[in-house]
């Protein structure tokens, strides 16, 4: 083994090992651990490029594939972040992971460029392990399946959002048509999670050019009548409706009604407490149906909104001020030891534990 190769692997075991501690044991990710071991794997990097450059047979790193790699990876981090599934230390984490883990590594199973996509695959396939023992465990099937419910109901998949997949679909199809089609799928997805309010209001106020579009699509892009097109645009909804269970399947199976007593700074609210016929109330995704029907979403006043960072002093004296009802709250997902063991995972399979397992079954 090559000695940079080992040394990047002792920062991942020490970042591993650290990050996953503070987050089960203090609920968070320290930017300080964050920035130590980021600035030595940006030394360490420095160094085995200039070696390389003087001729010294140091390493041999494929600096393409990192830089990718790591846009790849940010734009998804950030992405999963501002949809909510958790938290911006998270996302730093998982951005990190990208600088350290040698390229090398990613030799199975894996998206051209994009090694890290295999980590997290990892990673939240671990979590939804866990949610399966935890619903079975706490027999909360109930709970499960009403967050199925929540997550691909009819406002998540409404003809308006169809057509707007559709044609995002066709925009980046267009733009990236020269490289690996599982990018298209990834890149549409998160399109649609970065753009997609701004893009529902806009076709929400002008119906007809979303049609207009739809239509016009039909009419001169020849390649929708393929496999190729079918697989894609199918991959693409996949993703979205896997996205939205991590949104809504946590806070169903992992949530819990306390008393304002028991609440706590750096809690998660399952929901947002907003003011609704002058009186507050957490407005979970059962009471919005009911409660906001013929009202303005945008015009509602919000005592304290949900966020993945979970509450601070000044947001937990707001609601004991104005809030006295029990609350609903999500037990801490602990991202860092998921994504720490996705990171092994990857490590020791040399990319996809699941490509690994089928060579492993085949006898290749």
């Amino acid at each position: 083994m090559e000695i940079s190769i080992l040394l990047f692997l002792l920062l991942i075991f020490y970042l591993g090992i650290k990050t996953s501690h503070s987050d089960i044991k203090e609920f968070k990710i320290k930017n300080k651990d964050l920035i130590h071991v980021g600035l030595l794997g940006v030394l360490l990097h420095i160094v085995v490029f200039v070696l390389n450059y003087l001729g010294i047979a140091f390493s041999n790193i494929d600096y393409k594939y990192l830089l990718i790699n790591i846009i790849l990876t940010c734009v998804l981090a950030i992405g999963l972040w501002q949809v909510k599934i958790w938290s911006s230390a998270d996302s730093k984490l998982f951005m990190l992971y990208s600088l350290l883990v040698p390229v090398e590594i990613y030799r199975l199973g894996t998206i051209q460029y994009f090694g890290s996509f295999t980590i997290l695959t990892h990673a939240f396939v671990l979590i939804i392990l866990v949610m399966l023992f935890q619903m079975l465990k706490n027999g909360t099937v109930k709970k499960y399946l009403n967050g199925i419910n929540e997550g691909i109901s009819k406002e998540n998949f409404s003809l308006n959002i169809l057509g707007i997949l559709f044609i995002i679909h066709w925009f980046i199809r267009f733009v990236l048509k020269y490289i690996d089609p599982s990018y298209i799928v990834i890149i549409s997805v998160f399109t649609f999670l970065f753009l997609g309010t701004y893009l529902k209001e806009l076709f929400d106020k002008y119906k007809y050019l979303l049609i207009i579009l739809v239509c016009v699509r039909l009419v001169i892009d020849s390649s929708l009548y393929s496999v190729s097109f079918l697989i894609q645009y199918v991959g693409i909804l996949v993703v979205y409706c896997l996205i939205l269970l991590f949104q809504h399947l946590p806070s169903r199976v992992f949530s819990n009604k306390i008393t304002l007593d028991k609440l706590r700074v750096g809690m998660i609210l399952r929901a947002p407490i907003v003011m609704i016929d002058s009186k507050y109330v957490q407005l979970t995704p059962i009471k919005a149906k009911n409660m906001l029907k013929g009202k303005d979403v945008s015009r509602l006043k919000v005592l304290v909104n949900k966020e993945s960072r979970g509450i601070n002093a000044s947001e937990l004296k707001l609601i004991l001020k104005n809030y006295d009802k029990r609350i609903e709250i999500e037990d801490h997902t602990c991202f860092a030891p998921y994504l720490f063991a996705g990171v092994l995972i990857t490590i020791l399979c040399e990319g996809s534990l699941f490509y690994w397992v089928l060579r492993f079954v085949s006898g290749s």
